[in-house]
């Protein structure tokens, strides 16, 4: 997880996976509340790059004196076999997405991505976050 938040390659990428979300609350009026370490300000509309990257930093720094290499999603898939949390994590969220009109394309392929992590019809790897990233940066992978 250190790896993925530390890089540098991924960062536009997943600054604009978090943002997708973040205009949910924006659109609803719904107030933004930090948790340790991530504090969500640094990606409303508002927010300047410097502020975004500062966020990533503090979380890459918490993140590596983590016991915990892996995302609980990672472990479900490679280690147990099984389906991750999907279906509670992120599809509501992609139905709030849509209940506000608010277009999630990122979010969207990464469920598609896991659905078929979870099916064994693609493997766990850099590939995945490359697709990710083509998607906003017009790279073809």
């Amino acid at each position: 997880m250190k790896d993925i938040l530390g890089s540098l390659k991924y960062r536009a990428m997943l600054t604009e996976l978090t943002r997708e979300v973040v205009r949910i609350a924006e659109k609803r009026g719904t107030a933004l509340e930090p948790f340790d370490p991530f504090d969500p300000s640094g990606f409303t509309r508002n927010t300047n790059q410097a502020a975004t990257d500062k966020v990533f930093e503090i979380v890459y720094e918490h993140r590596k004196g983590s016991a915990k290499k892996h995302s609980g999603m990672w472990r479900d898939i490679a280690v147990r076999k099984r389906k991750t949390e999907l279906d509670t994590l992120l599809l509501p969220v992609l139905e709030a997405g849509r209940a506000e009109g608010i277009a999630m394309p990122l979010n969207t392929l990464m469920a598609e991505l896991i659905r078929d992590l979870e099916a064994g019809l693609r493997r766990q790897g850099w590939e995945n976050f490359d697709l990710l990233q083509s998607r906003i940066t017009g790279v073809t992978v």
